[in-house]
């Protein structure tokens, strides 16, 4: 589980945003992907570096136990991206 956070928190902390720049419209569809459930998926839209620190079993596996259990997104909104 300390293994996932960290992946988690390494990924996000990649990821740099611009304002309205098309690095932002990328995370929140791929946000939207894992959100909608196809965790394999979101796996294969992400970055190599990402890939190369889990795998997508694994990765499939933790979001069924980490995000699952916290149910449909109700809303989402950027409200800082820097």
């Amino acid at each position: 589980m300390k293994n996932l956070l960290l992946v988690i928190l390494l990924t996000f902390s990649v990821v740099t945003f611009s304002g309205n720049s098309p690095e932002t419209g990328s995370v929140i569809s791929w946000l939207e992907i894992v959100d909608s459930g196809s965790y394999a998926a979101s796996w294969e839209e992400s970055a190599p570096f990402f890939q190369k620190q889990i795998s997508s079993p694994k990765w499939v596996e933790a979001l069924n136990e980490v995000r699952k259990p916290l149910g449909k997104v109700l809303s989402r909104k950027v409200t800082n991206s820097t």
